[in-house]
């Protein structure tokens, strides 16, 4: 999916074509010369000499029978999407601008530039199985088209010459011919639907790019049916070169006796869902979204009636109850949140002691309790348990991690011993051990009285000496472990200097390995991925199916989950040490986003290429796609709004009304030119209204239920181009024209933020 952008302006210009300068097929140059000696102007005869010639023969090729996927820009509606699309006339953009004309559909007087590319949507109904493959779309040799045609097949008019040296299959369908009668554009009418895109940028930033915004030239084929019947659909790009020739393309040549189906070459296809009566676009969508969240937009469960004030203001902040086992075996329950809250998040520390994960040495050390209601609150609990398991299961993570503690180890013991050394205070409580022992050695007269009397009271210890089995049964009290070295380094205590030059040493291994452990994913966006959804949103009645919430991000939340994750496999008080500087150096890490949005809808899953808007100048949003439907956005800082704009391929062509309207379908017009001071593209305010009036009758046994295609320029019924060239006061229309009349932009809904 694209990520979030600021918007930027494109100029898009409609051009009729874009004939090529040379047409496919092979060609020769020869080239001679002639030198004729000065002096004879007007001489008869006049000598001279001719050098020798040369000839050069070349091929300019295009595709005849395939087309590479890579030369498909945008197909519309997007192929297996599902919605309304019975306003939408299908269309496809390919990217090599001149394709469409690069062929002609026949050799007549009046032919060029008429596409030979049409892009045909049917349904199963007006197909014909594959005999063979009972597909309707089979692979077979080109070879095939200019054999012997199958009983009741009409064959594309091609020779050898133009199939010679092609060795690739091609793609082929069979089509009803009572259906190609009905589906298959006029030759006057295929010039119509097909024109040439130009893009621009109008900003020096280009983002958020796709169909319609990614600068260059591309070449448009737009079908002439609008599926308003609810079904499957599949739109042909079928190749109309040989088929000129035939009554279904106002040709001379009389069909083969006993044809009822015609096989085209297909270059592209693809299908989709119509569901007319279904609130199904993009717009619906939206629109739907919004209204659902009217009543509350945060991400919180509503309480019942009868919930008590304590248990509605804890929802109101985003928690939900769980099963609480406590360590004596009772069952209770407490409460629990993730990351994602709606309400702005409150240090559960004290004022002025920053984040309390240096603290947090066990998921014990990170339980609450609400001394008032005796419940606790395990929410940096679950998730210092849930980092140690993340940490565990990332093996680069815990490898990284455990030759941290390694290094970090060896560290305070090659420190320690330097003191031991003598690399220390050389007198006073602090000195090391071997040098007041040296100096016992060296003639100190209290030594032997102190041997002595360390001597004698060792002897006097009781349990130096044997005592009774019963008392060796009784329980002693275990005495208080002194305060030790790596607990004045874990605690930051400046009493000892042996323990500062220890977490000095200790220090400067964090320092050289954060980054290496950053690499590893020990980052709130390194372990994010792998958090279990049910982490992130503790009940999904919080988020309940076709919903847009907000919240804000607890920061905190994300320091117990590295805390735990540095943590994990810690068993001594040298491993706590190692971890609070492990922790300490990951404070300089980037901050968690200060808040973000859930989308949980059809719209994630159907347009994967939405596209997220934020104003000019702010971070980037990131985006996670949590399910297929469901979709993550985080901001770095709040952005004043937010824009969802349609995929930029969902630059469509149709109507705007539907044919089942009361105004029997309706384009509001556009200007085409400049003239009376308006802009090209601005809306006139006025309206065709009728277009059901401008549908092709059905004929029996084409597949077609009821009228779905426009007739253009001829044919049964009033002619759309007429009726628009006479409601914008225009003589006639070319094809850049009607495309800008039946052309609708992609829909954007913006979310503003309210003032704080």
């Amino acid at each position: 999916m694209p990520g979030g952008s600021a918007p930027v302006r494109h100029l898009v210009r409609l051009a009729d074509d874009l004939l090529p300068a040379i047409n496919p097929g092979h060609y020769t140059i020869e080239v001679s010369q002639d030198v004729t000696p000065p002096g004879h102007p007007g001489a008869d005869p006049v000598p001279h000499a001719s050098l020798p010639g040369t000839r050069q023969e070349f091929v300019v090729e295009a595709p005849q029978f395939t087309l590479d996927s890579a030369s498909v820009y945008a197909q519309y509606p997007p192929p297996g999407g599902t919605g309304d699309f019975s306003t939408v006339l299908p269309h496809i953009t390919l990217n090599q601008a001149s394709r469409p004309w690069e062929r002609s559909v026949g050799d007549r007087p009046g032919d060029h530039g008429i596409p030979w590319l049409a892009l045909l949507v049917v349904t199963d109904d007006s197909l014909v199985a594959d005999a063979g493959t009972r597909q309707w779309i089979s692979t077979r040799p080109v070879s095939d088209l200019v054999s012997t045609a199958p009983p009741g097949v009409v064959l594309p008019k091609l020779t050898h010459d133009d199939v010679d040296g092609v060795t690739a299959p091609c793609r082929t369908v069979d089509v009803k011919l009572a259906a190609v009668h009905d589906l298959m554009p006029l030759r006057t009418e295929l010039r119509h639907l097909a024109h040439l895109r130009q893009v621009t940028e109008k900003s020096s930033k280009a983002v958020g790019l796709g169909e319609g915004w990614q600068p260059g030239q591309y070449g448009v084929v737009v079908s002439n049916r609008l599926p308003r019947t609810n079904g499957h659909y599949t739109a042909l790009l079928v190749s109309l070169w040989g088929h000129g020739g035939y009554p279904y393309l106002q040709g001379g040549q009389p069909l083969p006796p006993g044809a009822d189906r015609v096989r085209f070459v297909v270059l592209a296809s693809w299908s989709f869902d119509s569901a007319a009566d279904k609130a199904g676009t993009f717009g619906d969508i939206v629109l739907r979204l919004a209204h659902e969240a009217k009543p509350d937009h945060m991400l919180r469960l509503h309480p019942t009636q009868a919930a008590s004030d304590e248990a509605r203001q804890r929802l109101a902040d985003g928690y939900v109850p769980v099963a609480h086992q406590l360590h004596g075996g009772e069952d209770s329950y407490g409460w629990t949140r993730g990351p994602l809250v709606p309400v702005v998040p409150q240090n559960p520390a004290p004022a002025g002691e920053g984040s309390p994960s240096a603290a947090w040495t066990s998921a014990d050390a990170a339980l609450i309790y609400a001394a008032d209601y005796g419940i606790f609150d395990v929410s940096y609990a679950a998730a210092y348990t849930l980092g140690q398991t993340l940490a565990l299961a990332n093996t680069s993570l815990a490898e990284a991690i455990s030759r941290y503690r390694q290094e970090g180890l060896r560290a305070v013991q090659r420190s320690a011993a330097a003191w031991e050394r003598g690399s220390g205070p050389s007198d006073g409580r602090d000195a090391p051990a071997r040098s007041r022992f040296d100096g016992w050695l060296a003639g100190d007269p209290g030594m032997p009285t102190a041997l002595s009397g360390n001597i004698k009271e060792l002897a006097d210890k009781p349990g130096t000496r044997p005592r009774p089995v019963a008392a060796r049964l009784r329980p002693e009290p275990v005495p208080a472990p002194s305060r030790g070295l790596h607990e004045m380094m874990a605690a930051g205590t400046p009493a000892s200097p042996l323990a500062a030059a220890c977490r000095a040493a200790l220090e400067d291994v964090a320092s050289r390995h954060r980054p290496r452990l950053a690499d590893a994913g020990l980052t709130w966006k390194g372990l994010l991925p792998a958090v279990p959804f049910s982490f992130l949103v503790p009940d999904m009645g919080m988020l309940p199916a076709e919903s847009l919430r907000f919240f804000h991000v607890d920061p905190c939340w994300f320091d117990a989950l590295i805390a735990g994750a540095a943590g994990q496999g810690a068993a001594s008080m040298a491993d706590v040490a190692l971890t609070s500087g492990l922790l300490a150096a990951a404070a300089t890490d980037e901050g968690p986003p200060k808040g973000g949005m859930l989308i949980r809808s059809r719209l994630v899953e159907h347009w994967p290429d939405m596209v997220l808007e934020v104003p000019q100048g702010d971070r980037a949003p990131m985006l996670f796609k949590m399910a297929p439907d469901i979709l993550l956005v985080l901001f770095p800082e709040w952005p004043t709004e937010v824009v969802l704009r349609e995929p930029p391929h969902a630059l469509n062509f149709g109507i705007d009304e539907s044919l089942d309207h009361s105004s029997g379908g309706a384009i509001n017009l556009r200007y085409v030119t400049t003239e009376g001071g308006h802009q090209t593209g601005q809306q006139t305010g006025t309206t065709l209204e009728h277009v059901k009036d401008c549908l092709r009758d059905v004929s029996p046994g084409s597949g077609l239920d009821q009228p779905q295609v426009l007739s253009l320029c001829g044919g049964t019924g009033t002619s759309l181009l007429p009726a628009l060239a006479s409601k914008l006061a225009q003589t006639t229309l070319a094809p850049a024209g009607l495309a800008l009349q039946l052309m609708n932009l992609a829909y954007r809904a913006t979310f503003k933020r309210s003032a704080p």
